[in-house]
């Protein structure tokens, strides 16, 4: 084998035509022999050193090289040929006074493909998938199925899915009432917790088919829930009504106070809404509504909710029927006629 891509003459003189010499992406490790000229005449170059110095669009690269006597010797390595196409270089020569430099010569570089593959860096990663491909079957092609088969040894088969959806094809779809109701008691006993803002969403399916619905805490806005199914289909659980609430005295700005509720075993799930008069609502206090269709058993607050001027919260205190508005740390400027709305569940006092 040639150790060398190319021999050629470079001139000091810069104005020369550039020479163009041809290589391959696999030509890495080879080498360039250059003569020095300077208008033609040899030149020595003892003592200089010598870099090799090329670009290809934004493709740099700097190859130091070995100068004897009036010819330089270049190593050649990857960043040379790091992409096809045409290359300018040139070489530099440095003597400690001064800097100077060849005429410059093209490199046209080949793809990995325009010349002996088995050179490539990537040609032992083609034959090592050419070989798992083959491996696959003795023909050397890749068998697919193209129809349920459970009996398949294609490579790329539906053996698996056949065996599911035929073993899915020979159940039944109707179920009764005790394998539902066993269903459904795994999935709502597995105490999901919700935010208080699904609450309203979610409670509404259960509460009306009449589940028995248990509350363990309403802690940072959480509520955990399980059910019972046992009372689901009891409609005698089941009651619902609507009603007024009053003022527990005189100074609480409020028109009308209006609920509707549901109640299911032992809870109750309670809409209403509040309508204010124009009025100042002093920092840090309490506005109680009295009238609830039942009793609280223990301490419900709702997270605090936004009216069009700042926040209010909302509670109903433990062992009373009776709903509090509570403002936080500030005046709360409410006009005449702004309204809330909201739905707590709480759980009746027995």
């Amino acid at each position: 084998m040639n150790d060398y891509v190319a021999k050629i003459p470079l001139d000091l003189n810069c104005q020369a035509t550039p020479i163009v010499i041809s290589a391959g992406q696999f030509d890495v490790g080879r080498k360039i022999l250059i003569t020095l000229k300077a208008d033609g005449d040899d030149y020595d170059a003892t003592g200089a050193t010598a870099v090799c110095k090329g670009k290809r669009g934004d493709n740099y690269f700097a190859v130091n090289a070995t100068v004897l006597n009036n010819t330089v010797t270049v190593t050649t390595d990857k960043a040379m040929f790091a992409t096809s196409g045409r290359t300018v270089a040139k070489i530099v020569l440095t003597d400690g006074t001064r800097t100077y430099s060849t005429q410059s010569f093209i490199i046209n570089t080949h793809s990995d493909y325009d010349g002996d593959i088995t050179s490539s860096d990537y040609y032992p990663v083609l034959i090592d998938m050419l070989n798992r491909v083959i491996a696959l079957t003795e023909s050397g092609a890749v068998l697919t199925d193209t129809v349920l088969d459970d009996e398949s040894i294609n490579p790329v088969q539906n053996k698996v899915l056949t065996q599911i959806i035929n073993s899915k094809a020979d159940k039944s779809d109707t179920y009764t009432k005790s394998e539902i109701d066993a269903e459904l008691a795994k999935k709502i006993n597995e105490e999901d917790v919700y935010t208080a803002e699904e609450v309203d969403e979610r409670f509404q399916r259960i509460l009306t088919a009449g589940d028995n619905i248990k509350i363990d805490d309403n802690k940072q806005g959480k509520i955990t829930i399980s059910a019972d199914l046992s009372k689901k289909y009891d409609a005698a659980n089941v009651e619902s009504g609507s009603g007024d609430l009053s003022l527990y005295s005189e100074n609480v700005p409020v028109t009308s106070a209006k609920f509707n509720y549901q109640k299911v075993g032992d809870f109750v799930m309670l809409t209403f809404t509040v309508i204010f008069s124009a009025a100042t609502m002093s920092a840090a206090k309490s506005y109680s509504l009295l009238g609830l269709p039942y009793r609280n058993d223990i301490i419900l607050r709702k997270p605090t909710i936004t009216t069009s001027k700042n926040k209010l919260g909302i509670a109903i205190a433990a062992n009373t029927a009776t709903l509090t508005i509570i403002t936080q740390g500030e005046a709360v400027a409410i006009s005449d006629g702004e309204s809330i709305q909201e739905t707590l569940i709480y759980k009746i006092q027995k």
